[in-house]
């Protein structure tokens, strides 16, 4: 069986879990079908199960956080190296601009992309929405009764974030292509499907509300709000930052 706070597996007719101290109440544990064992030490063989599988992703355990917190960090590299391609490609394209006007060899120097400004910067702000994230769905699986763990939360949000990840990857792939409208909405799906689709995963199932206490359809509409503002907040801070930097970059030129 699995204890209903933190997902690890305890043994029959235990009272306390011994890895988090949660009462267990043996109605409401979670029994293991042998299938849905992920080992704890195997990391090869839990992320090719996950990632044939995603919705094992549910069985990871407070063993299982580093898995989760790398895959937060490659989603986050993902997003940030398109940002730094993106305005590479930029950079590129306004000087070959400059060349067929004849301006190359009078401007002297290329459009400057910072790897500060336009990748490691996008990286620690997508990587803390990702941390933000996951305190808001603890909180909601808090104010419903749905007791987890954050380390076995924060596991199991960085595994359900690998499929996002490939249709990340799908969209910049359109977007090499030229393939503008799929490769909008496959990064669309990519960012804003992260905001809508993990709080209903990670929390129970169905829209029911878990007792006493605000009803469940409204903490999940505050949670989207939240995170949307967030990404908004995130996504205009740094699009201003890196326009005003290229805009400077630019005018330094000449």
């Amino acid at each position: 069986m699995r204890c209903p706070s933190c997902g690890i597996s305890v043994e029959k007719d235990v009272q306390f879990c011994p890895n988090c101290g949660h009462n267990i109440d043996q109605a409401s544990t979670i029994t293991i079908n042998s299938e849905d064992v992920l080992p704890s030490e195997n990391v090869y063989g839990v992320l090719k199960k996950i990632l044939i599988q995603p919705s094992a992703s549910k069985h990871l355990t407070p063993n299982h956080l580093p898995i989760g917190l790398i895959s937060i960090a490659i989603y986050s590299l993902l997003i940030a190296g398109f940002i730094y391609y993106s305005m590479k490609s930029i950079s590129s394209d306004l000087q070959s601009s400059f060349n067929d006007l004849g301006l190359g060899s009078v401007l002297g120097q290329s459009v400057e992309v910072s790897f500060f400004d336009y990748f490691l910067l996008p990286f620690v702000g997508f990587y803390a929405l990702q941390i933000i994230m996951i305190l808001l769905i603890y909180i909601l699986a808090k104010i419903t009764g749905e007791i987890k763990d954050l380390r076995t939360l924060t596991a199991q949000y960085g595994a359900y974030l690998f499929p996002f990840s490939f249709i990340f990857i799908v969209g910049v792939l359109f977007s090499v292509l030229n393939l503008s409208w799929l490769a909008t909405v496959a990064l669309l799906i990519a960012t804003l499907g992260v905001i809508f689709m993990l709080p209903v995963i990670l929390t129970k199932s169905g829209i029911e509300n878990a007792g006493d206490g605000t009803d469940r359809v409204y903490l999940l509409l505050i949670i989207y709000f939240i995170g949307v503002l967030i990404l908004s907040f995130v996504a205009r801070t740094y699009v201003e930052t890196m326009v005003s930097s290229f805009i400077n970059n630019i005018t330094s030129i000449f």
